[in-house]
């Protein structure tokens, strides 16, 4: 049956308009819920927002002055006041532990849209972003990886991969050169681990900033919080229409195709290990379990393995999460008690009374207890420069803070910072190591 030319272009019409249309509604359907979140948000006292950049022209972000603009919000506004992150997200912002309490006792999703949906396409539904039922099911499985009898022999491995760390700086002391203490940190604990969570050794601190997969790592993040505080960025199909969003796709390419070499080797080895009657994983050439073997083996109550996919979504999460946050963590507590030498003369004096002249001055794991001081200066110094500044919640039922009732969908954020440097808490002082006899309590 011949077709009319009039049906044809009917048909390219209608095929080349369905996208538009689709977008255009999603659209409304954004705005008209933000609208409709920004009317119950009015309760709450908060700063006037731009129609474009809602409140983030009023955080100058990464630099230091962002993060004391938002103290100043928290001084202003109270335990809790509105904010909008760009033109349709607009949020609850918690400052207080009593209305932090409120949004955290229970295990409300993480908010669906911009902010942990950047991340979706690099870690996928890892323990991070995954929620509700899928959340609690990887909990389960995954907590035997946490077993002391699992996490004793990784002690050998930080100590390994300390000597490495330190043979560098020892060259730079030599030397009189200096070095930016974050980067050789995240190479450390990026080679710790690799090797704990997968058995995988490749020279990282040696190689450094020229392996490939550090690069990507930081290029990932750079376009993330980049994108994060760029509205115009924050729909994917303008985003994929970059330079920076073709990047961003060839990076979350490659940390895949890493991870899934690793695995696919894993299981490999795993599968000959079986043909040789070798089962029991603590008989073979490794010395211990790791994370991978774990996630390999593990099994839901119903007999479900995990899948490749679902173990390259853990693999990527713990790597990242593993040693970005550590290496940060490291960081701030070592500058923290080089400004504070009296406290870090303490811990010099107990670590050095655990030693006791060893050689190899090596901590072992029954050690780790001992090192009450030390840590006591890392909770305090956590608190002061905390990794993670912000999480968010989605609310999944009314529930009623500051004695106002939020809906259900309602978007919260829990400002850890603010919370750990609110002068209504912690007192003035509150930029100094003076807490550390208060941590004892936590």
């Amino acid at each position: 049956m011949a077709v009319g030319l009039g049906a044809v272009v009917v048909a390219v019409a209608v095929l080349l308009l369905t996208p538009v249309v689709y977008v255009l509604i999603s659209f409304l359907r954004v705005v008209a819920w933000s609208r409709r979140m920004g009317r119950v948000l009015k309760q709450f006292p908060g700063p006037p927002t731009h129609w474009l950049y809602g409140n983030l022209h009023q955080y100058n972000l990464p630099k230091q002055e962002g993060l004391f603009q938002a103290l100043d919000f928290a001084e202003r506004y109270g335990k809790a006041f509105r904010l909008c992150w760009g033109p349709v997200r607009p949020c609850l912002t918690t400052v207080h532990p009593d209305t932090a309490k409120q949004i955290l006792r229970k295990s409300d999703p993480k908010p669906a849209g911009a902010g942990y949906a950047f991340i979706i396409p690099w870690l996928g539904d890892g323990l991070i972003l995954s929620k509700g039922a899928q959340w609690s099911r990887d909990r389960r499985l995954l907590t035997p990886a946490f077993h002391f009898e699992v996490l004793k022999p990784y002690v050998t491995v930080y100590n390994e991969a300390a000597d490495i760390l330190l043979r560098k700086l020892e060259t730079c002391s030599k030397s009189g050169e200096s070095f930016e203490t974050f980067s050789v940190l995240s190479l450390c604990t990026l080679d710790i681990i690799l090797r704990c969570a997968c058995s995988y050794q490749d020279d990282i601190q040696t190689k450094g900033a020229s392996h490939p997969y550090v690069a990507a790592i930081k290029d990932l993040m750079r376009i993330i919080f980049h994108r994060a505080v760029s509205p115009q960025l924050h729909p994917d199909f303008i985003f994929y229409l970059t330079k920076e969003g073709q990047d961003f796709k060839k990076l979350c390419a490659y940390v895949h195709q890493l991870a899934d070499n690793i695995i696919a080797k894993r299981r490999q080895t795993l599968e000959d290990s079986k043909e040789s009657g070798e089962e029991d994983l603590t008989k073979s050439r490794r010395r211990h379990l790791d994370f991978l073997d774990i996630l390999l083996h593990a099994q839901d109550e119903d007999g479900n393995t995990l899948s490749d996919v679902e173990i390259r979504n853990q693999v990527n999460t713990f790597m990242f999460a593993g040693h970005d946050t550590t290496a940060s963590t490291t960081s701030w507590v070592l500058y923290s008690l080089a400004t504070h030498p009296e406290h870090q003369d303490r811990v010099y004096q107990e670590v050095q009374d655990i030693l006791g002249g060893r050689d190899p001055p090596h901590l072992e794991w029954e050690d780790l207890p001992k090192l009450n001081y030390l840590t006591l200066c890392i909770k305090e110094a956590m608190r002061l420069h905390c990794p993670v500044p912000i999480i968010g919640r989605q609310i999944s039922a009314p529930i009623e803070v500051e004695g106002k009732v939020l809906p259900e969908g309602t978007i919260t954020d829990v400002n850890i910072w603010n919370i750990h440097h609110n002068p209504a808490v912690w007192g003035t002082n509150i930029w100094s190591l003076t807490h550390v006899g208060s941590c004892q309590k936590t």
